[in-house]
């Protein structure tokens, strides 16, 4: 149940705080993320990590969920709130304080018996996997923005 309320929370987040006029700029880290996703939902899988379930909604299900919900819009609001023009320190903890909330919900659901680790999967995992996956983001977003933010002033991107 704990999913299907992070999926309509998330899109309501969304809603609120993006910054529709920089949506173009933003959609390919979002949709990066969802790719990041199903990639790692496919480890899960091949690999048996970590698991879901939980009574009402069918375990396979759960990560569809999370690809196309909490994902795409934490990277777009990631890459919407990026420092720029800080210096590597920053930045760094820029990616460290997004990384932690991620590690604090699967905490949540761990408690919860939403999810499960196997083997020798624990929090420290996802929370490296976390910031390897925000370095990611983040240097896409480094590699697409500029040619959006020359569309932008009316310069033709080549």
């Amino acid at each position: 149940m704990s999913f299907l309320v992070l999926f309509a929370l998330s899109w309501a987040v969304f809603y609120l705080f993006v910054d529709f006029q920089r949506l173009r700029e933003l959609y390919p880290c979002a949709l990066v993320a969802s790719l990041l996703g199903i990639i790692t939902d496919l480890v899960m899988l091949k690999f048996q990590l970590w698991g879901y379930h939980t009574p009402l909604v069918p375990a396979l299900y759960i990560p569809l969920v999370l690809d196309s919900s909490i994902y795409p819009v934490t990277a777009v609001l990631f890459t919407q709130y990026l420092p720029l023009r800080r210096n590597r320190l920053v930045k760094f903890g820029y990616i460290v304080a997004w990384s932690l909330p991620s590690v604090l919900l699967e905490w949540t659901f761990l408690l919860r018996d939403e999810m499960q680790h196997y083997r020798w999967w624990t929090l420290w995992h996802s929370f490296f996997a976390d910031l390897i996956i925000f370095f990611i983001l983040y240097g896409i977003h480094l590699l697409v923005r500029p040619y959006f933010r020359s569309s932008r002033s009316g310069e033709v991107s080549q």
